[in-house]
C-alpha cells in the first residue's frame, strides 16, 4: 500500500515522513492523550467493538497525495486478514503488489513491483508488526500508528495514546450512512492530523480514516511541498470470515530475491552512528546524574567497577516500547549479577508518568525519570530508543540508536555483556 515510484523506487519524501513515523527520528512532542484525560466516545465504541472480534476480514483503498496540489493518487486496495493473537495478512495485488503475513512466527514481507522478499522473527504482539520499519512503511508510514491501534488489545487506549488534541467531533453522512467525524491532532514529527469517520449505527464501524502530515498553511510553498495525505477507505468488514488454508502462509515466487531488508536506504544497518549521537564507542561516558523511581539518585561515576547498561526512552514512543521487553529478557538473565547495573531513563517525563506507565507494562528492571532531559543531552541531540553499556572503567564499549526488528543488536549486546561479566573484576 505504500507509494513506489515509476522505476520501483520508494518516493523519498513518503520515506522521510515513514522513517520518522517508524521511529527512526524522534522530536519531543506535546504530552499522549492519555495524561490529558481527553475522550472520545465514537472511536470508545468503535474500539470496544473492534476487540471483541477474534477474527476479521476487510478491504482497505487507499489513495494518497504530495505536495500543496493535493491531487489524490490512487494506490490500490489492499486485504488486511486478522486472527488473533499472532495472524496477520495484509495484500495489495495489484499496484505495487505487496504482501505482508504474520504465521505466529515468522513476518514476512514481499514487494512484487521490486521482485524482492525478507523474513524476521515475528514480534511478541500483533500490534507491534507496525512498528517494524518495513512493515511500517508498507502503509506508508504516517498510516502505521492508527493501524497500530486498529490491531491492539486495546485499541482505545492505543489510539488515545497517540492523540494529544481534539480538533472537532461532528455528525456527517458518508456514502449515505450517518457518521461521526472524529477530527484529532497526533503527537509525533511534524503537524499531524487525523481524520476518522466512524459509523453511526449499531455496528460502530471504522468506515474512512484521513491522514494529514507536513507543514502548515502559511503560505510557506517549502512546507507545503512537505504535506502529505493519505485516504483509506474500509469496505467490506468481515467477522466471521472463513479464511483460506494458505491465509496466513507466504510463499515468494521463484524469480523473487531473499535480502535482508527490501529498503535498505530507510532501515540503516548502522545503529551506533546514527545522526544526533555526541558519543561514540570507546569514549568515556558523561558523568550523568539517574534519579531511579525507587532507592536514592546516584551518579554514573558512582558505578564504576560495574558494568552499567543504560536505555534512553519515552513511554509514548513506539520503538522503544517495543524494545522493552527485549531489554526486559537482559534484566531476568544478568540482573543478578552483583557487578551488573542497568536503568531505563524516561526523556523528558515526570517521576508520576513513568510510575503509571509501569503500573500497566508490569517491568522489573529499574527505571527513572529524566524530566528535563539533562541526562540525555549528555549522550545525544535527538532520536529514542538509544542504549548504552559501560564497562568497568567508564568507557562506553556499545551504543545504538533505534530498535533493530531483526534483533541483530539485541543478540549482539547480550554477548558484549556476557562477555564484560566474565571477566574478573
Amino acid at each position: 500500500m505504500c507509494a513506489i515510484a515509476r522505476r520501483g523506487l520508494w518516493d523519498w519524501r513518503g520515506g522521510v515522513f515513514a522513517a520518522i513515523v517508524c521511529g527512526a527520528l524522534s522530536p519531543a512532542v506535546s504530552a499522549p492523550a492519555a495524561e490529558k484525560e481527553l475522550r472520545l466516545p465514537a472511536l470508545q465504541r468503535a474500539a470496544e467493538f473492534l476487540r471483541k472480534q477474534k477474527s476479521f476480514k476487510v478491504a482497505i483503498g487507499h489513495n494518497s497525495a504530495l505536495g500543496a496540489s493535493r491531487a489524490l493518487v490512487r494506490m490500490g486496495t489492499a486485504v488486511l486478514s486478522v486472527s488473533r493473537p499472532g495472524h496477520l495478512a495484509l495484500r495489495e495485488p495489484m499496484f505495487n503488489k505487496i504482501t505482508l503475513v504474520a504465521d505466529g512466527q515468522r513476518l514476512s514481507r514481499g514487494v512484487g513491483a521490486l521482485k524482492k522478499y525478507a523474513v524476521s522473527e515475528r514480534p511478541a504482539a500483533l500490534e507491534d508488526v507496525f512498528y517494524e520499519p518495513e512493515a511500517g512503511m508498507m502503509l506508508n508510514g504516517t498510516g502505521s500508528p492508527f493501524f497500530r491501534g486498529l490491531l491492539a488489545d486495546d485499541p482505545y487506549e492505543a489510539w488515545m495514546y497517540d492523540i494529544s488534541e481534539i480538533i472537532s467531533v461532528q455528525g456527517e453522512s458518508l456514502d449515505g450512512r450517518p457518521c461521526e467525524h472524529v477530527h484529532v491532532k497526533v503527537q509525533g514529527a511534524f503537524n499531524s492530523e487525523w481524520h476518522i469517520w466512524v459509523d453511526a449505527n449499531e455496528k460502530p464501524l471504522i468506515s474512512k480514516v484521513s491522514i494529514e502530515q507536513g507543514g502548515n498553511d502559511d503560505g510557506d510553498k517549502e512546507k507545503a511541498s512537505f504535506k502529505t495525505l493519505l485516504a483509506y477507505r474500509f469496505h467490506d468488514w468481515d467477522f466471521a470470515p472463513s479464511f483460506a488454508d494458505d491465509e496466513f502462509t507466504f510463499t515468494a515466487p521463484t524469480d523473487w530475491e531473499k535480502v535482508e531488508s527490501i529498503f535498505p536506504q530507510f532501515t540503516p544497518r548502522d545503529f551506533a552512528n546514527r545522526p544526533g549521537s555526541l558519543t561514540k564507542v570507546g569514549d568515556a561516558a558523561p558523568d550523568i546524574r539517574i534519579a531511579p523511581l525507587e532507592g536514592e539518585e546516584l551518579s554514573l561515576a558512582d558505578l564504576r567497577g560495574r558494568v552499567v547498561l543504560i536505555n534512553f526512552f519515552a513511554t509514548w514512543c513506539g520503538p522503544c516500547r517495543v524494545e522493552m521487553p527485549d531489554l526486559e529478557k537482559i534484566w531476568n538473565e544478568f540482573g543478578k549479577h552483583d557487578q551488573f547495573r542497568m536503568y531505563g531513563i524516561a526523556r523528558e517525563e515526570t517521576p508520576e508518568i513513568v510510575r503509571e506507565f509501569n503500573d500497566k507494562q508490569h517491568f522489573t528492571f529499574p527505571l527513572a525519570a529524566d524530566p528535563d532531559r539533562t541526562a540525555f543531552a549528555s549522550f545525544a541531540e535527538e532520536s529514542i530508543p538509544r542504549t548504552y553499556l559501560i564497562d568497568r572503567e567508564g568507557r562506553i564499549i556499545y551504543q545504538c540508536t533505534g530498535y533493530d526488528a531483526e534483533k541483530r543488536e539485541r543478540k549482539k549486546l547480550r554477548a558484549l555483556l556476557k562477555q564484560e561479566l566474565a571477566k574478573q573484576p
